[in-house]
């Protein structure tokens, strides 16, 4: 259709039909204006939409609603660029007004906890992302590792924004024994379902990072007893109130045995605070090795149904 109406342009010129002035800057705006091509200003192509893609992981959370910011050079969230919602394997597609430096958070939905198989509602507990250039990530990982990770950053923006959000995910994949490929970080990375399928033997950066969720899970699990799964978000908002309170060292109020959180998760979580850039969960190995000879690995059925197979598929972790 554009290009007809081009053609039709073009024909009228020909036989004078439309009046042609020394100054030729009215017929170039109105061909810019029938063809939307890039005439504009370079502020005039950013502001043309796109879309970002991603998933919200905890398991897939179904039903979230995700918003999209600027980010301001402070860390504080800016104009809003889009929103939209997640679908059944917790993935979103949203248009945006603007490439940059975004956060996304994501609340509400449900999914089903990785290490029990318990319906966890999200509620108002927010999971989120931050990114310095959207431009560069083809896909968006919003899960309980960038949501440490985006706390920490913020909390730290004044060492330059960029700065600040390379050195969190870099410090919280490490700590949770993360080693990705170069350019690849826990924001960057779609993980694997292990509830799904199993690590491969040589185990991809999707495994590593899918792992890394499932044993966030597992470790709250097994301090707590909790075999709702529900216990995970209680942690998770717990760590990012104490990040953006730098209550950094300390006992971690309201991430200890008032929540019936173990000593070794709260041990975890002050090392997590800190940024130490070591394998820091404390009892990480034990967890990992849990998940993966327990019965929800590669089986999607809650822990307590009588129909989950009693041990998991032959992988890395269960070479028998």
């Amino acid at each position: 259709m554009i290009l007809k109406i081009h053609a039709t342009l073009q024909s009228n010129l020909a036989r004078g039909n439309i009046l042609m002035k020394k100054r030729s800057g009215g017929v170039l705006f109105l061909t810019c204006f029938l063809l939307m091509t890039g005439c504009g200003t370079d502020a005039d192509r950013a502001a043309t939409k796109s879309f970002l893609n991603g998933s919200v992981v905890m398991g897939p959370v179904s039903g979230a609603s995700c918003t999209v910011k600027q980010l301001n050079a402070d860390g504080t969230l800016g104009d809003s660029l889009g929103s939209g919602s997640t679908g059944t394997d917790g993935s979103f597609s949203i248009p945006i007004t603007a490439v940059g430096a975004i956060s996304v958070t994501c609340i509400g939905g449900s999914y089903s906890d990785e290490a029990t198989g318990g319906i966890v509602p999200v509620g108002s507990n927010v999971l989120q992302t931050l990114v310095s250039d959207s431009s560069s990530q083809s896909y968006i990982g919003v899960n309980a590792l960038t949501t440490i990770a985006a706390a920490n950053a913020s909390a730290n923006a004044s060492n330059g924004l960029a700065i600040a959000i390379a050195a969190a995910n870099k410090a919280v994949g490490e700590s949770f024994g993360l080693s990705l490929a170069s350019g690849s970080d826990i924001s960057s990375v779609k993980p694997a379902d292990l509830t799904l399928q199993a690590v491969a033997s040589i185990p991809t950066d999707a495994d590593k990072v899918g792992l890394a969720i499932a044993t966030f899970s597992q470790i709250i699990r097994d301090s707590t007893g909790d075999e709702t799964g529900g216990s995970a978000l209680v942690a998770l908002a717990c760590v990012q109130a104490n990040i953006l309170n730098k209550t950094i060292g300390s006992a971690s109020p309201g991430c200890g045995t008032d929540l019936g959180i173990g000593d070794a998760v709260k041990t975890a979580f002050v090392n997590v605070l800190a940024k130490t850039p070591v394998q820091a969960l404390s009892g990480l190995k034990t967890a990992q090795d849990n998940f993966t000879n327990g019965p929800r690995y590669n089986n999607p059925k809650p822990a307590g149904d009588p129909s989950a197979p009693k041990k998991p598929p032959r992988g890395p972790n269960n070479p028998s």
